[in-house]
């Protein structure tokens, strides 16, 4: 492992251990750097937990379970009490299969526009497995972050979408958001992870 990397997990694990206090902006902007380098190492995670949307016509809520890889991903959205659900997945080519609950099968080569042609929402899901972890999507640079009191990401904008961390947890020697809040002026998603697994 590179040296940076032990630096990193030392610098989150000692954020972790006790309610640290908060630090001045050139020492949250350090953290911010270490952790990000941390981030980018994470390449294989589960997360589990509740989203909720609203747009302009209705809301409604389900329970969310992703399992990423670095070349592929697993998105499940199971709506309650029978309301059915939706499987996408995607690899690194960029194609995308979505199943329903009563077996449909649909395709294409973008997650945005089946998502939105299935549920009426277009999340970006190529920035969301970013954005999940609290680090703005790596392949676009036009990122405006603003960092809590200790070096993590509070607000960042990034393709037209704002996203709000309110709050984060440990998992393992990482600190990860679980409660995220995102609204592109159309659609508001309120994510809350019950259950992180990092591999």
């Amino acid at each position: 492992m590179r040296p940076f990397f032990w630096v990193g997990i030392v610098a989150l694990l000692t954020a972790c251990a006790t309610p640290a206090p908060r630090l001045s902006d050139a020492e949250a902007q350090q953290r911010w750097e270490l952790r990000q380098q941390v981030l980018r190492t994470v390449q294989v995670w589960t997360l589990s937990g509740r989203v909720a949307v609203y747009t302009p016509d209705e809301g409604w809520n389900a329970s969310v379970h992703w399992r990423q890889h670095p070349d592929t991903y697993d998105l499940r959205v199971i709506a309650p009490l029978g309301g059915g659900s939706l499987q996408l997945r995607g690899d690194a080519s960029g194609g995308v299969v979505a199943q329903t609950s009563k077996g449909e099968v649909y395709r294409s080569s973008d997650a945005e526009s089946l998502l939105r042609e299935r549920t009426g929402v277009a999340l970006p899901v190529a920035s969301l497995r970013y954005w999940v972890l609290g680090q703005p999507d790596p392949r676009d640079g036009a990122a405006e972050s603003v960092l809590d009191g200790h070096g993590r990401l509070a607000r960042l904008r990034q393709g037209g979408w704002s996203v709000s961390y309110t709050s984060y947890r440990a998992v393992g020697d990482l600190e990860l958001p679980d409660r995220i809040v995102l609204d592109n002026g159309r659609y508001k998603v309120r994510l809350v992870v019950d259950r992180w697994d990092l591999v």
